[in-house]
């Protein structure tokens, strides 16, 4: 079994396909995509991404202009001197906020001193 096939087969299961979440997908011969059952229409595996985006609608001017080698490498390389400029953090700083695990009563332990979590002698 190919490789792309294989990670296809171990994947299915966990795949939602636009229109059709509860459908568990077809994989296509050699591990090329999945296909939904329903309607058949395939969605490629390419360069290890599994493609679900709808190719269809107007394309904004904004995701046209990102089309091109240069302008997506000009983004690319100017995006967090802008960004700087505008006052909002970088690439790196953005990324590792969200990642980082919220400090609130939900993810604090019972009991804990810090948590903000009412309490029924506090009603």
């Amino acid at each position: 079994m190919i490789e792309a096939e294989r990670l296809l087969q171990r994947a299915a299961v966990l795949i939602r396909l636009p229109g059709f979440p509860d459908q568990i997908p077809e994989i296509l011969p050699g591990g090329m995509g999945v296909r939904c059952t329903i309607i058949g229409r395939e969605f490629p595996f390419r360069d290890g991404v599994l493609d679900l985006l709808p190719d269809d609608g107007q394309r904004t001017f904004s995701r046209r202009s990102l089309d091109t080698f240069l302008t997506a490498w000009f983004y690319d390389v100017s995006r967090d001197v802008i960004l700087r400029f505008a006052g909002q953090p970088d690439f790196r700083t953005e990324v590792a906020r969200g990642q980082c695990p919220r400090e609130d009563s939900a993810t604090r332990p019972p009991g804990d001193p810090e948590s903000r979590s009412l309490r029924a002698e506090d009603a």
